[in-house]
């Protein structure tokens, strides 16, 4: 009987200490909240979603049957919100999860244009205008170092390839520098 008590103590004992634990845990969370702008901003949800919590992955992709692209797979929790804009999503996708690429999505996340890919990263991807037409613009390259080496390209057209705009070349900035 004594050994039963004592087993039932000690387990008690380790729950009491793991409870405290995790009562510090959340303290400690919550003074760091309160401290911190850019936590304060969180809005803590409790209507979590399996692709919330991971189940597709860190960056969902979206394949397709048509053609060997892949594009991200973007839900939206309230499209029909009248606050909501009915606009076209421009994306630079990046990063090893996804196919980096320059991604045009109408607004209930369905693919509308797809660059393929054509660098390690692409950023900055939106619409100029240049000489009074409309063009979508990007940036594509890669980290070299702690430079990233790229050029910025232009597209007058979703069926036309895109035409680099590259700035000075290493050789040229050296040269100059003499």
């Amino acid at each position: 009987m004594a050994k039963l008590l004592a087993s039932a103590l000690s387990w008690l004992l380790r729950k009491r200490l793991l409870l405290a634990l995790l009562v510090l845990v959340a303290a400690g969370i919550l003074l760091l909240r309160q401290s911190s702008p850019a936590l304060s901003r969180v809005h803590w949800r409790s209507d979590w979603s399996w692709v919330d919590l991971g189940s597709s992955g860190m960056a969902p992709m979206r394949r397709y049957r048509s053609f060997d692209h892949a594009s991200i797979d973007v839900r939206f929790l309230a499209r029909d919100d009248a606050r909501c804009s009915r606009d076209q999503l421009f994306l630079a996708t990046r990063g090893s999860g996804t196919e980096p690429g320059a991604v045009i999505l109408d607004h209930t996340g369905e693919l509308v244009w797809r660059q393929p890919r054509m660098a390690a990263e692409v950023h900055d991807f939106r619409v100029q205008v240049y000489k009074g037409e409309p063009f979508l613009t990007f940036w594509a390259g890669a980290p070299d170092g702690g430079a990233k080496q790229g050029s910025w390209y232009m597209v007058c057209c979703p069926d036309e390839e895109a035409t680099a705009i590259s700035g000075p070349t290493k050789a040229t900035k050296a040269s100059r520098r003499k």
